[in-house]
């Protein structure tokens, strides 16, 4: 069972079928509630089977067609590796099973397309960054994610700064630094030798920290490309400050991550890094509710979903504002641009705040998940326009 990423949350955006089994639930990472999993899941399969009844299809069709996810219930092993979520989509013709993170409601959705109003964190909230670990003996990347933890290959020489050091003292007469290379637009920097400065010590060291810095962030640049995403430091205060002054990466984090990296977990570094950054993505997501409240004053906005599905279907909505639990169900017709909202689901309706937000998302908008309470104008969904 592969953990879902944003990768997959795109796939999924692409779902179009005359039906789709979503299938929502929490699950438990170890202990007695682990042994609810399969009994929540039979259950789903029940609701899912009453609903494919209801929607017009024969009771012996509905129970064959989920027949193969009943295969789930009693896989031992399956149930012995969860995260806190799990997410299952069937459709004719593929299943899609992933773990997820994070807890989820319990839903059962029989629908045109995948339900993931839930899910939108894993787009919304999971900004990337980088954590990279420096000590004396060994210097380690990783790609993070608010709940991934990946080492990335950070090939060159040096691997430690003793290496690098020891190379330095059997060269007395050598000082090895690099500089920017002359040609236009090339940022790499060509090595440099040049003779032994004098001065104590401590100030040589000083000097061939920040040269082997400078190593180091050479190679962290060609390994993370042009991501532009934050560089968070995980070493003492005092290497880190050193290789501030000696990157050219413009978003090391200023804080690091004390303590000796070489003892602790990806996971656990990558975990404390999210911590730095989760202020940011918090405040991402307030400066949207803002530009909504300023885009509806200067009439920019749609507050109503009969406004916003078809400024989503149409590609102009720059930001989607949704409820976590809202849920409106009807069917809606963007030739047409007609809407048909109903008080409970009637055979072909679709939740059309899932609508709203998937639509949105693959327009290229950004899409925000908030408690409802949070809502502006309390509605379920409500969109800053493009134009």
């Amino acid at each position: 069972m592969e953990m879902l990423t944003s990768r997959h949350f795109r796939r999924l955006a692409e779902v179009a079928d005359a039906w789709c089994v979503s299938l929502l639930m929490p699950t438990h990472l170890s202990g007695r509630e682990t042994r609810q999993g399969p009994i929540r899941f039979k259950n789903l399969l029940g609701k899912a089977e009453k609903a494919l009844i209801a929607g017009g299809r024969r009771a012996a069709d509905a129970r064959k067609k989920l027949e193969p996810l009943r295969q789930l219930v009693d896989d031992a092993p399956f149930w012995a590796h969860q995260r806190e979520g799990l997410a299952v989509y069937y459709l004719p013709r593929e299943t899609f099973v992933y773990g997820v993170p994070f807890a989820l409601p319990e839903r059962v959705m029989i629908a045109p397309r995948a339900y993931l109003v839930p899910l939108l964190p894993i787009v919304s909230e999971d900004a990337p960054f980088h954590v990279l670990a420096l000590s004396p003996k060994q210097v380690r990347l990783f790609e993070g994610t608010r709940h991934t933890a990946r080492e990335l290959d950070l090939p060159g020489w040096p691997e430690d700064f003793e290496e690098f050091a020891a190379h330095i003292e059997q060269e007395p007469q050598l000082q090895f630094h690099t500089e920017a290379a002359p040609e236009a637009g090339d940022r790499s920097r060509a090595a440099v030798f040049h003779g032994h400065p004098g001065g104590d010590e401590s100030s040589q060291r000083k000097q061939r920290l920040l040269e082997y810095c400078r190593l180091i962030d050479d190679r962290v640049r060609k390994a993370v490309g042009d991501a532009g995403v934050p560089l968070v430091l995980a070493c003492d205060e005092r290497l880190a400050a050193i290789y501030r002054k000696a990157s050219d990466y413009s978003r090391v984090v200023k804080e690091p991550l004390a303590g000796n990296p070489d003892e602790r977990k990806p996971s656990e570094l990558c975990s404390e890094a999210w911590k730095l950054l989760e202020p940011g993505v918090s405040e991402a997501r307030d400066r949207a509710v803002a530009r909504y409240h300023q885009a509806a004053a200067n009439g920019q906005a749609a507050g109503r979903l009969d406004a916003v599905l078809p400024a989503a279907h149409e590609g102009r909505v720059d930001t989607l504002l949704v409820a976590a639990d809202g849920e409106r169900w009807g069917r809606y017709d963007p030739g047409e641009r007609r809407l048909d909202v109903h008080d409970r689901p009637e055979p072909h309706d679709e939740d059309l705040v899932n609508l709203a937000a998937v639509v949105a998302y693959r327009q290229g908008a950004a899409v925000h998940l908030l408690p409802q309470d949070q809502m502006p104008d309390n509605e379920q969904t409500v969109a800053v326009l493009r134009f």
